[in-house]
């Protein structure tokens, strides 16, 4: 049996403005895979929305998994 990531996650700035960049982060893992608004995904650990528009705004997530497959 292994143990659950301890994930961690964040948006900054947030709020953020339009034509601004959007800087998304996680923690506690090996593997990150991140979704959101109009189509986003990303498989970086801290990937980066530059010049976010009004149609990205909403909600960001990111699956964390570790070495274990959890």
């Amino acid at each position: 049996v292994a143990a659950l990531p301890t994930a961690n996650a964040g948006a900054s700035p947030n709020p953020v403005c339009i034509n601004s960049n959007l800087n998304l982060t996680s923690s506690g893992g090996t593997t990150y895979q991140w979704s959101g608004p109009n189509g986003f995904s990303s498989s970086q650990q801290n990937p980066t929305v530059n010049n976010i528009q009004s149609n990205q705004a909403g909600i960001y997530t990111v699956t964390v998994t570790n070495t274990a497959g959890c």
